[in-house]
């Protein structure tokens, strides 16, 4: 007798009853309800609104580790049947059934399967997302950063897929709500989301959109995409406990001292001063022109980020770029300056813009040593022999589209560049015409950033 006294026992503190199940009123508890809602919405996998037997069994293996046998899925779903009005369709379970299911399991005293169900999917004792999947301990080396895996694309890219239900290559905003039906804040994101990343030409995010706002959201926000990546169900690990969809980059010291470039983003930081065409010159990264803008809703609610993929060499690449206004006489922190290339640009239609610039770069910019390259033998030592140089920069003149005008300034950009080493300034405009060599450009820079001693990375 004792012992069964404490095998019951064992199984009120393993498996609690009052976090999932009101007695009084015989029905789940509404924190049971909305978690097994959230389950259930993570194995329908097709978003159909039905478990089919493939979704079922998707549920089985990853809470008991094994599929249910043709026999008993026939029973389950005939149990179902004879006990509700709307628990089966189409020969599988509806949200209702599931949940009439799981009610039946505690009332026969079978509380341990539901909790199985729900701790596979991360709930604690208390029907919360567990904090070690949303708060996860996460530290950054320096010259690290933070990029999607493969299969952390392919699992992004599966959620898309899974809430385009119109198949019309775009996230409606109705679309964009259910799939953040999972996470505890209906759709988190702002208007200036969709002012960052490719949309379709109703401001509906797209796939290349969709993939780049969160390889962002990982390179700039790592605890926030984890802890987003556990409310869409990832819980895939190593064996050290850290999520597959991410991973840390080697230093950029290391990529140098490889001559071998292994991250695929990169961040540009665009400097200059304000009403420079700053947020424009970012627009045209996303295949926008000035035109366009204007007629998108909430064109004041711009982002100071935009971010796409390009192509280079057969690799694809991220270009992240981030804007921000300054003044001749600002100082630049050395956060401003951490970053892959640097675009410091001026109004070409205002005679005193260009000065701000050439200014800032004389004070932060100008490095007339150059770093020391590793030579093949130091290549091997374990002692650092690469001195990180300073961002790459491009002189870029914005709004080339009006009428050109003499810099007031001791000397032209052109002659500027060449003073210092520069690559030739670069004259562009987004008003209705978009030239993407320029972002090419930049991203190259990015890339090699010892370029201007001949030294070529390698990319992959």
């Amino acid at each position: 007798m004792s012992l069964k006294w404490f095998h019951y026992a064992q199984k009120a503190v393993l498996h609690p009853s009052s976090p999932l199940y009101n007695y009084e009123i015989s029905e789940l508890t509404i924190a049971a309800t909305r978690a097994l809602h959230r389950i259930f919405r993570l194995c329908d996998l097709d978003n159909d609104g039905l478990l089919n037997d493939n979704e079922i069994n998707f549920l089985q293996i990853r809470a008991f580790g094994a599929p249910l046998d043709k026999i008993n899925l026939a029973e389950i779903k005939g149990l179902i049947q004879s006990n509700t009005i709307a628990g089966i369709s189409h020969d599988a379970i509806t949200e209702e059934g599931f949940l009439f299911l799981n009610n039946l399991f505690i009332q026969r005293g079978r509380i341990e399967t539901t909790w199985a169900i729900l701790r596979s999917f991360g709930y604690s004792d208390v029907l919360e997302i567990r904090e070690d999947l949303i708060q996860p301990n996460f530290d950054l080396k320096l010259g690290c950063s933070v990029e999607l895996t493969g299969l952390g694309s392919e699992f992004m890219a599966s959620l898309f897929h899974k809430h385009d239900r119109d198949r019309d290559g775009a996230l409606s905003p109705h679309e964009l709500m259910d799939l953040f039906d999972v996470c505890p804040r209906n759709n988190p994101w702002g208007m200036d989301v969709f002012h960052s990343v490719t949309t379709n030409n109703k401001g509906w995010i797209d796939l290349n959109g969709f993939l780049c706002q969160w390889s962002m959201t990982a390179y700039l926000d790592t605890p926030r995409f984890i802890e987003y990546l556990a409310y869409f169900g990832y819980m895939e690990c190593d064996h050290n406990n850290n999520s597959t969809a991410i991973r840390v980059t080697r230093s950029k010291a290391e990529d140098l001292k490889s001559r071998v470039c292994t991250r695929n983003m990169f961040l540009c930081h665009v400097i200059g001063p304000e009403g420079a065409g700053k947020s424009s010159f970012m627009q045209g990264l996303l295949g926008r022109t000035v035109k366009e803008l204007r007629r998108m809703d909430h064109v004041n609610e711009l982002s100071r980020y935009a971010i796409n993929c390009l192509n280079y060499k057969g690799h694809n690449k991220y270009l992240l770029m981030h804007d921000f206004d300054v003044a001749e006489n600002d100082i630049l922190t050395d956060e401003d300056l951490d970053c892959d290339v640097v675009v410091l640009m001026y109004d070409a239609s205002d005679s005193y813009s260009f000065e701000t610039v050439a200014i800032l770069y004389r004070n932060h910019f100008l490095n007339p040593t150059c770093p020391p390259i590793a030579s093949s033998s130091q290549l091997t030592s374990s002692r650092p022999s690469v001195v990180m140089p300073p961002p790459r920069v491009l002189i870029c003149g914005a709004k080339s589209d009006r009428a050109e005008v003499k810099q007031q300034f001791e000397m032209s950009p052109a002659q500027f560049c060449r003073r210092h080493l520069l690559p030739p300034p670069v004259l562009v405009s987004s008003w209705s015409e978009i030239k993407p060599h320029v972002y090419h450009t930049l991203l190259s820079l990015a890339i090699n950033p010892l370029a201007a001693q001949n030294i070529t990375c390698t990319c992959y």
